[in-house]
C-alpha cells in the first residue's frame, strides 16, 4: 500500500507542481472535483464542516531531488473550484472563528494544512476530530494564529 501511495505521490507532484513557499496559499494539494452539476457559489463556506470534509493524508516524495527523498505527509483535499476560490479569500478572523467552532474546527484545520502545505504526519496519526481535539488542537490553534495574524 505504501508503494502505491508513493507512486501516486510522484504522479501528483508531477501533475500539480510543488510549492516550497510555506507562507503562500497553494493549490498543489487540491484534487478538484467536477463541479458541472453542483452549484456552489463563491463565498459560501458551508462546505467547511467536520462531517463532510473530504481529504487524504498521503506520503509524498520529491522526485526531482537527487536522490529522491521523502518530504512527509501532506493533506490532499477534494474540493470544487468555487470552494477553492472561497478558501483563498477567507480572512484570518474567519479562519480563527472556524477553528474555534466544534462543527468546523477539524475541517478548517485540515484545509489550512493543505493550502499552507504543512507536514501532516501528526494529523495522519490523529485522523478523527475527537482525537485531534484531545491531542493536537491547542498546538495547531497557536500555530495558525501565528501564521494567519502575521499575514
Amino acid at each position: 500500500m505504501k508503494k502505491i501511495v508513493l507512486i501516486f505521490s510522484f504522479i501528483l507532484i508531477a501533475l500539480k507542481g510543488w510549492s516550497q513557499n510555506k507562507e503562500s496559499i497553494s493549490s498543489a494539494n487540491i484534487e478538484f472535483i467536477d463541479d458541472s452539476t453542483v452549484k456552489y457559489s463563491v463565498g459560501d463556506i458551508d462546505f467547511i464542516n467536520n462531517s463532510t470534509i473530504k481529504y487524504d493524508a498521503v506520503l509524498l516524495a520529491c522526485d526531482t531531488c537527487v536522490p529522491i527523498k521523502n518530504i512527509g505527509f501532506r493533506i490532499i483535499l477534494q474540493l470544487y473550484k468555487n470552494q477553492y476560490k472561497t478558501i483563498k479569500n477567507i480572512n484570518a478572523k474567519e479562519w480563527l472563528r472556524l477553528l474555534n467552532q466544534k462543527s468546523t474546527d477539524f475541517a478548517a484545520n485540515i484545509i489550512l494544512y493543505s493550502i499552507y502545505d504543512k507536514d501532516a504526519t501528526v494529523i495522519s496519526a490523529f485522523a478523527t476530530p475527537e482525537k485531534w481535539r484531545r491531542v493536537l488542537k491547542d498546538d495547531d490553534l497557536k500555530y495558525w494564529e501565528s501564521i494567519l495574524v502575521a499575514k
